[in-house]
């Protein structure tokens, strides 16, 4: 567990690469942030297709910044454009790999941002899309399992739109697909799927 001092140098330590300048792409691009554990992401796989309908291939280019561990489950999907592995031990306890990978992120100039996750990580999620740089950065309002409340409201202030979810004791998967509702897909509707790769091309 990190201290509130170990926090506060992490936070204006990011700021270094915040201030960097942000180089727009022609392309839409959108960055899906995913950093929680393998159980997580197999439960978010009920609603991986919505993603493609809301942003679709050939006008949105979509990729995935995914915890390490279970990345390459992640791309045989073939979901995403591209996978971006992230090490959450060293994105947490190494200033060079943070700051390298922050400002890699930032350099890519994403038009869109999305935090799906409920329980939202300060020092993860949420300063992934503060140092982006996205016009439009889209999260889970949440709750603060993973962080109290000050950090929450400090958190909140980083996203320029957060979806509200229903009853904060309803499931994984129906909270995936509230978050979905939110994006736009209003129709879609939560179900337990099975892990299928996508075929090799």
């Amino acid at each position: 567990m990190l201290s509130a001092l170990n926090i506060f140098l992490c936070f204006i330590m990011d700021t270094a690469v915040y201030i960097l300048p942000v180089t727009r792409r022609p392309a839409e691009s959108v960055l899906v942030i995913r950093m929680d554990a393998i159980g997580d992401f197999f439960l978010w796989l009920d609603s991986l297709s919505a993603y493609r309908q809301i942003y679709p291939r050939g006008k949105f280019r979509v990729l995935l910044a995914a915890n390490a561990v279970w990345a390459e489950l992640a791309g045989s999907t073939g979901v995403f454009d591209e996978i971006i592995p992230i090490d959450r031990r060293k994105f947490k306890n190494n200033p060079v790999y943070r700051l390298k990978m922050l400002a890699s992120l930032r350099r890519r100039g994403f038009q869109v941002v999305i935090n799906p996750a409920y329980s939202r990580e300060f020092l993860f999620q949420d300063e992934i899309v503060r140092v982006s740089g996205a016009p439009s950065r889209i999260g889970f309002d949440g709750d603060t399992s993973n962080c109290n409340k000050l950090l929450k409201h400090i958190g909140d202030k980083f996203y320029n739109r957060l979806i509200r979810s229903g009853d904060p004791r309803e499931m994984e998967l129906s909270r995936n697909a509230d978050f979905v509702r939110g994006l736009g897909l209003e129709r879609f509707t939560s179900s337990v799927q099975k892990f299928h790769a996508a075929a090799a091309k």
